[in-house]
């Protein structure tokens, strides 16, 4: 009897174990994958040299470093470049520069409707990113 009982103490012993060792595992993965910084979001710097002195300017990749992304996690379609606006559902290379064109040759958008006079950015697609845009 007590035999049958340790074997079932230390069944139940593995068992904790082996779904402690599997839950620390599951979110080992999920932290490294959740966490993984992009590529894109790394600062560069660009060094120059001019008579022994070095500089160096700072090159953002980093759409929330330069205002293209605000806290809200909203794109400012004022200041956004292609990569950025490309992020945006519906919104591949050619739409993309057609927002910064527009942008160029009109101004800043006073509201996020004005996208709409964008060609190429119809109801469908403005329905789709409104709520990620903001000016």
């Amino acid at each position: 009897m007590d035999h049958l009982k340790h074997k079932e103490k230390v069944e139940r012993q593995t068992d904790k174990w082996l779904f402690t060792t599997i839950l620390i595992i599951f979110i080992f993965f999920f932290l490294v994958t959740a966490y993984r910084i992009p590529k894109k979001f790394f600062t560069k710097y660009q060094y120059t040299e001019s008579n022994d002195l070095v500089t160096a300017n700072v090159i953002s990749e980093n759409p929330y470093l330069n205002g293209e992304i605000e806290q809200s996690g909203r794109i400012n379609i004022n200041i956004a470049t292609v990569e950025t606006l490309k992020q945006l559902i519906g919104i591949g290379d050619v739409k993309a520069q057609a927002i910064v064109d527009y942008r160029n040759k009109n101004g800043r958008f006073k509201n996020i409707n004005e996208i709409l006079k964008v060609k190429g950015i119809g109801k469908k697609t403005f329905d789709n990113i409104k709520e990620y845009i903001t000016v």
